[in-house]
C-alpha cells in the first residue's frame, strides 16, 4: 500500500499478536518522578537517570535539529558525548 506522500507502508500485523501494556487510568508518571527525586535528595543517594542519562537521550534530538537547519549530516561521538561532524557552532 502506498500513502499519498509516496511512502510505502509496512504490512500491518493483527493486534492479537501483540501484548498491550497500559498504565492505570489514575496513574501520573510525574508523581513517581518527583518521589524518586526527593527521596534521592533526602538520602543523598544517586538516581539512575542522572544528568548524563538525560543528555544522552536529548542530544540526538538536538543534533537532528542542527542537521536540518544546517542542511547537512552531523556526527555524534557517544563515548565523549560531543558533536564530531558538520559545521561547528
Amino acid at each position: 500500500m502506498i500513502c499519498r506522500l509516496g511512502c510505502v507502508s509496512i504490512r500491518q500485523r493483527p493486534l492479537s499478536r501483540f501484548r498491550i501494556f497500559a498504565a492505570p487510568s489514575n496513574y501520573y508518571d510525574g508523581y513517581d518522578h518527583f518521589v524518586t527525586f526527593f527521596n534521592a535528595m533526602k538520602s543523598r543517594k544517586p538516581v539512575t537517570e542522572d544528568a548524563g542519562f538525560g543528555f544522552r537521550a536529548a542530544a540526538p534530538a538536538l543534533l537532528t535539529n542542527d542537521s536540518y537547519f544546517e542542511g547537512q549530516p552531523v556526527a555524534w561521538d557517544a563515548e565523549a558525548m560531543k558533536r564530531t561532524g558538520g559545521m561547528s557552532r
